[in-house]
């Protein structure tokens, strides 16, 4: 897989979820992989910003309005995230891009818990998230979200099963950053080792997004009298 609208995801997980159909921009490539590989959200967002006013992107400016919407959950703005959704006109997409939309509200929903509103959203639009999750290059993202979501919904063993499935994948540094980052939490949740491990992975890859500030903080917590005891190292 190479890029893909994330999450999301995903991050993600979500912002890859629409990068086939904007392969033929150089600058967008650029862009993506200043979000993907180095974690840049703002950087990313100023960049497309700049392409969408000098280019006329016809059909694809709705796939990049989503992307830079879902850099903004990754900024650690999920309601500003979710305006930017709501504004865009979905009525003439396809089913695989509903999909990709659906997918990215869904995963800003969860950054906040609001899980019983993205839940409404996988009860109602799972067929078109199905219809996306078909595109190999946005698999991952779609799996990130669903693995999220059982993990909100207290399903940790399906949740475990299907991240580490995904932390096995070829991922970007930014995808890999987030796996790890819901590994560390399952593996703090149920009181077993490694949390610490996949939360270093993930500040060592997150770049500037919000995944950095939480398994900063996770790393900072550790070092506490309350952390060792939480984490074993008393």
């Amino acid at each position: 897989m190479i890029y893909m609208v994330l999450g999301l995801l995903v991050a993600t997980v979500c912002v890859v979820l629409g990068w086939h159909y904007l392969r033929s921009y150089r600058e967008t490539t650029d862009a993506m992989a200043l979000l993907m590989e180095k974690g840049l959200p703002q950087v990313f967002t100023d960049r497309m910003n700049t392409i969408v006013s000098e280019r006329n992107l016809g059909g694809h400016e709705p796939m990049i309005l989503i992307s830079m919407a879902a850099a903004t959950s990754l900024s650690g703005e999920f309601q500003d995230s979710i305006v930017q959704l709501e504004k865009i006109e979905t009525a003439h997409f396809k089913s695989e891009e509903r999909g990709y939309y659906y997918t990215c509200l869904a995963h800003s929903l969860l950054l906040m818990d609001a899980v019983d509103q993205a839940d409404e959203i996988f009860k109602h639009h799972i067929g078109e998230m199905i219809a996306a999750e078909r595109n190999s290059m946005a698999r991952n993202g779609i799996k990130t979200v669903k693995a999220l979501m059982e993990m909100k919904l207290g399903h940790m063993d399906h949740a475990e099963k299907l991240f580490t499935e995904l932390y096995q994948q070829r991922l970007t540094n930014l995808e890999r950053a987030m796996v790890a980052y819901w590994m560390g939490n399952l593996m703090e949740r149920n009181n077993r080792p490694g949390a610490l491990d996949y939360y270093r992975e993930c500040q060592t890859r997150a770049g500037e997004t919000i995944y950095q500030t939480w398994s900063s903080r996770k790393l900072e917590l550790s070092q506490s009298d309350y952390g060792k005891l939480a984490y074993g190292k008393a």
